[in-house]
């Protein structure tokens, strides 16, 4: 009996230490558990910051791409313009310039004519 007993302290000793074992194991385990939470709600959070100012950043990406735009746009306008009415001028000049060319040219063709004019009637009457 008393070697019985014995072994049941021995016993009752092991699943003391166990049972100790065991619980240091659920504190640390808990404690674990704790810190993750707290990680993963820091990490909610900062992802939500991380969110929040990445939309916001992308809103203002997007307002300065249409102004962008718009200034693009508007001074394209304006150089087609200045090339339209450059265009326009040299067209009026160039058109102004054949008209001159042209009755220059009458007025030369007059002048051979009549010079051929006289100068065949002076031939002859030279002759």
């Amino acid at each position: 009996m008393k070697e019985a007993a014995e072994i049941v302290q021995r016993v009752v000793a092991l699943t003391e230490k166990q049972v100790e074992r065991l619980a240091e194991a659920y504190r640390q385990q808990d404690e674990v558990w704790q810190r993750m939470q707290g990680n993963l709600r820091q990490y909610q959070r900062v992802f939500g910051q991380v969110q929040n100012t990445a939309s916001h950043l992308f809103m203002q990406i997007d307002q300065s791409l249409h102004s962008y735009r718009e200034v693009v746009r508007q001074g394209f306008e304006e150089v087609v313009q200045l090339a339209d009415d450059h265009f326009k001028n040299a067209a009026k000049r160039r058109g102004g310039s054949i008209e001159e060319l042209d009755e220059a040219l009458q007025h030369l063709t007059e002048l051979l004519e009549q010079a051929r004019h006289d100068g065949g009637s002076h031939d002859r009457h030279q002759r």
